[in-house]
C-alpha cells in the first residue's frame, strides 16, 4: 500500500513534479492544469500517495476562510481500484478537519466519472448542484459538498 504524505520542502517539490507528469497522463488536454504552479500557492495543500518512491496519486485542495475546495484528485490509470484514491481522500479530509475547516466542496464531471462520484459519496459528499457545460459544451459538472465538523 502507498504512504500518503504532504508535499512540502525540497522533497515535496520532487513529488509535485511527479504529480505534474501524472496530471498529463490522467486528464484530457483541455482539463490539464499547471500542478506545479497551483501547488506553490500559499493556501493550497498537496497530498501524494507514494509507492516505492513513485507518486501513484495526488490530491490538491485550497483553503479559503473556513472551507476547502478540492481542486484535483487523481490516481495513475495502472494504480486504480487499489484503494489509493480512497486513502488520499480520507487523508485529505482528516487534514482539513485538523485545520478546523467546516466544509469541503468539489466539482466533478457528471458523465464518465462514475467511480469518482461514488468515491466522493462514500466519503459523505452529496450533490448540491449541476452546472451545465461547466467543462465544455455538453460536459456538465456536479458540485458536491460535505461538512467537516
Amino acid at each position: 500500500m502507498a504512504a500518503v504524505v504532504e508535499a512540502k520542502g525540497k522533497e515535496g517539490a520532487k513529488l509535485i513534479d511527479q504529480c505534474a507528469l501524472l496530471e498529463k497522463k490522467v486528464f484530457p488536454k483541455h482539463e490539464v492544469m499547471d500542478v506545479v504552479r497551483e501547488a506553490k500557492k500559499r493556501n493550497v495543500v498537496t497530498l501524494c500517495a507514494v509507492c516505492g518512491g513513485t507518486v501513484v496519486g495526488y490530491l490538491l485542495y485550497s483553503v479559503r476562510d473556513s472551507s476547502a475546495d478540492l481542486i484535483k484528485l487523481a490516481v495513475s490509470p495502472d494504480s486504480r481500484r487499489k484503494g489509493y484514491g480512497d486513502s488520499l481522500l480520507a487523508a485529505g479530509l482528516v487534514t482539513m478537519m485538523k485545520q478546523r475547516l467546516q466544509t469541503c466542496k468539489l466539482h466533478v464531471a457528471v458523465e464518465g466519472r462514475d467511480p469518482a462520484r461514488s468515491l466522493y459519496a462514500k466519503h459523505g459528499f452529496t450533490t448540491a448542484q449541476i452546472i451545465p457545460s461547466y467543462y465544455r459544451e455538453g460536459r456538465d459538472a456536479a458540485v458536491m459538498e460535505r461538512t467537516l465538523v
